[in-house]
């Protein structure tokens, strides 16, 4: 039985018995809340204005698509580019080692066993160059954890590329000047130097008149 309510100064205040019962707490079969609107199965999303279907929920589009980030390919490369690059790139890294033997024949006395012996190391080296780069790619073809070693090491081609030209205009500077070691690394005689610049020279005239 549900009290029923009283004054503040304690004194009970007469209601009507059912009034009081409602009041006091719902019936066991009575709802608490109105049951949500069951879902037409032809219209999940209600309808338009004009009676038909919607497709699509209220307020949403396209765009509230979860957007997936697409990543970019690698371009692909030839098996014949990669041989041809790192082919170049240990000949690259060969022309920078013998930079060192190069420089320390440069250092040692004129005509001594140590000059002997650093210039034999330094024509080693550039002689053959081709050999062991080809040797080198050819392993690195079969074998991918020796391919992945080689591919960082010939990530300095460029610059190895740089090092062949200044050793071939230095072997040159220097067999100008009578360096042995200058016409040992591929240096020419420089009256034919000379001689191939006249002959470009004289040859030139010639061909201007002709045109």
């Amino acid at each position: 039985m549900p009290e029923g309510l009283k004054t503040p100064t304690g004194e009970k205040v007469d209601l009507d018995q059912e009034f009081a019962q409602a009041m006091a707490a719902p019936e066991s079969d009575e709802p608490l809340a109105p049951a949500p609107p069951k879902k037409d199965p032809d219209a999940p999303y209600g309808f338009r204005a004009d009676g038909k279907p919607r497709v699509r929920p209220v307020g949403k589009t396209s765009h509230d698509k979860p957007r997936i980030a697409k990543t970019a390919q690698a371009p692909s490369v030839s098996p014949q580019a990669v041989a041809k690059q790192r082919t170049e790139g240990v000949k690259g890294v060969i022309q920078m080692v013998s930079v060192a033997p190069l420089m320390m024949a440069q250092r040692a006395k004129p005509d001594s066993p140590q000059q002997i012996a650093w210039m034999a190391d330094t024509l080693t080296l550039t002689s053959n160059a081709d050999a062991i780069a080809q040797a080198v790619t050819d392993t690195a073809s079969v074998s991918p954890a020796f391919a992945s070693v080689v591919d960082k090491l010939t990530n300095v081609g460029p610059y190895g590329a740089l090092i062949t030209v200044g050793l071939t205009v230095g072997a040159q500077l220097m067999a100008n000047h009578g360096i042995g070691i200058g016409k040992a690394l591929g240096g020419k005689d420089p009256n034919e130097i000379v001689a191939m610049a006249q002959a470009e020279q004289e040859k030139a005239p010639d061909e201007g008149s002709s045109s």
